[in-house]
């Protein structure tokens, strides 16, 4: 009896979960681990998060719920496929302002309106850093969710800085290696933990004051007492990371959102922004001691952490309550935005200015000949006067 009543217990905890299939394009490590930690959490809250090959399979299973990122769309294909409504769209990256159009590589037409239609789109941004902006309530900021839990550093990494060390990391896709001489001799003369890909350079090679490491605990290292600073390509994981612990960064973006991740981190004041293309050991040195020195840095970084920490409701809990709301009343769409349902004529006003314009152009018109006509008219009044008034002064 008692085994019987265990197990219907075990049986009314799955019924309370919710199946959810999470798509996770292989774009990059920062974009793989985001959607990674976003399944976790949900099965950690209970949900059953499950990723089938077969088309088929994945009809039969009958999920409650689709996440994927919109950088490839064939994650909204399967959703339609398999005949998933209720999808979430998930951003690895920040909430970019341009979109793919504005490259000059045109969106699939037929999978638009599917990407239009997600319930929600949960974005790796926290609200704090992002920049005033219009949005809308679809748009679910869960900035700083794929950031791990900081551990003791095992290897005594810091050991040579007793004064304070800088880390230089720049992600899993940009190589160290990959930089041009000029730029690595920008970093000789400072003491720096270097995460460095090559092996046959691996090791305290150039300087005694250069630690180079093919993989480097970098979110350890950032919550360490002893890091004053972060010189970065500033991906989206690396600058909540940063922010996390509290370091101010030197931002050196390569391509991509990396931009506007150092522009939003620099419009707080918690970062120094450095161009690539005239990156100098001048300039890098300079930006070192602004924010190694300049206590406003430290202090405003500091601030933003303890502020993205105490926010009333943390990312995690965010994620899941959006989710399991979702799940329960999607999909739905009012909080759609009218505009995206706007045609092309609409969007641009042409109905409106089709009105507007002849109407503009009509008065404009009139205002014109108006004005000729009582400018020839006085002229012509003029020459009339200055005719009379010679006559009348060559009779007298």
């Amino acid at each position: 009896m008692h085994l019987y009543m265990a197990l219907l217990l075990m049986l009314l905890d799955c019924t309370f979960s919710y199946k959810i299939l999470v798509f996770s394009p292989r774009l990059g490590h920062s974009h793989v681990n985001f959607m990674g930690k976003i399944a976790d959490i949900l099965v950690e809250a209970g949900h059953d998060v499950v990723y089938d090959r077969l088309m088929e399979s994945l009809q039969m299973e009958q999920y409650d719920l689709g996440i994927t990122e919109h950088i490839n769309f064939c994650g909204y294909a399967i959703f339609r496929r398999i005949g998933l409504d209720s999808y979430i769209t998930a951003m690895a990256i920040n909430l970019l302002e341009v979109s793919s159009d504005f490259f000059g590589v045109n969106s699939n037409p037929s999978y638009v309106p599917a990407v239009k239609e997600s319930s929600l789109v949960l974005v790796n941004n926290d609200e704090l850093l992002e920049y005033p902006r219009l949005i809308s309530r679809k748009i679910v900021f869960i900035g700083g969710i794929a950031v791990p839990e900081a551990s003791p550093l095992i290897e005594q990494l810091m050991d040579r800085s007793e004064c304070g060390a800088i880390l230089v990391s720049f992600g899993t896709v940009v190589k160290s290696e990959d930089m041009n001489h000029d730029t690595k001799k920008a970093f000789e003369d400072i003491t720096f933990i270097w995460k460095y890909e090559n092996e046959e350079e691996e090791g305290d090679v150039h300087s005694s004051n250069i630690i180079k490491r093919k993989w480097i605990p970098q979110n350890d290292l950032l919550n360490h007492r002893n890091l004053l600073g972060f010189v970065s390509h500033c991906g989206q994981n690396s600058l909540m990371e940063s922010i996390s612990a509290g370091v101010p960064l030197i931002c050196m973006p390569l391509f991509g959102d990396q931009f506007r991740n150092a522009g939003t981190a620099k419009n707080r004041n918690v970062a120094v922004v450095l161009n690539k293309e005239n990156l100098t050991a001048t300039s890098l040195a300079s930006a070192l001691r602004t924010i190694i020195y300049e206590e406003s840095y430290r202090k405003n970084a500091q601030i933003l952490q303890k502020m993205t920490r105490q926010k009333p409701i943390s990312a995690r809990e965010r994620l899941i309550r959006n989710i399991e709301f979702v799940v329960k009343y999607g999909p739905f769409d009012n909080f759609n935005v009218v505009g995206s349902d706007l045609n092309i004529f609409q969007y641009f006003l042409v109905d409106v200015l089709s009105v507007i314009v002849p109407l503009v152009l009509i008065a404009i018109y009139i205002s014109a000949s108006l004005t000729l006509h009582l400018f020839f008219s006085f002229y012509s009044i003029s020459k009339i006067f200055i005719r009379r008034f010679f006559f009348f002064l060559v009779k007298n």
